[in-house]
């Protein structure tokens, strides 16, 4: 059976509650049957560590603004095949939901 694909994206990488609830679901999940990768629309902190660490594939996508952000997170999708796009937090949700959207046309 080939494993499940998941991308979850994160608006930032800090030390909310949110991001540490991925950062632990990410880290328990089993890669037998999925296959994560963390996205976060910021610079690269301890959640992209603390996951890459696990050896999870994380990508940092920010540090010159949300709109290049957004332009590479397009790529990430144009490019790669998920079966599941989570997302969390409200400007993660917009963008990942349009650019689904946009790039299943």
């Amino acid at each position: 059976m080939t494993p499940v694909r998941v991308l979850q994206v994160l608006t930032c990488d800090g030390l909310g509650g949110t991001e540490h609830m991925v950062a632990t679901l990410v880290e328990r999940i089993d890669r037998r049957r999925v296959t994560p990768t963390v996205v976060t629309l910021d610079r690269p902190g301890p959640v992209a560590y603390r996951l890459a660490s696990h050896g999870v594939l994380v990508r940092s996508l920010g540090g010159d603004g949300l709109l290049h952000a957004f332009l590479r997170l397009a790529g990430i999708l144009r490019r790669e095949s998920f079966d599941v796009v989570n997302a969390y937090g409200f400007k993660s949700t917009f963008v990942a939901r349009f650019l689904v959207r946009a790039l299943a046309r």
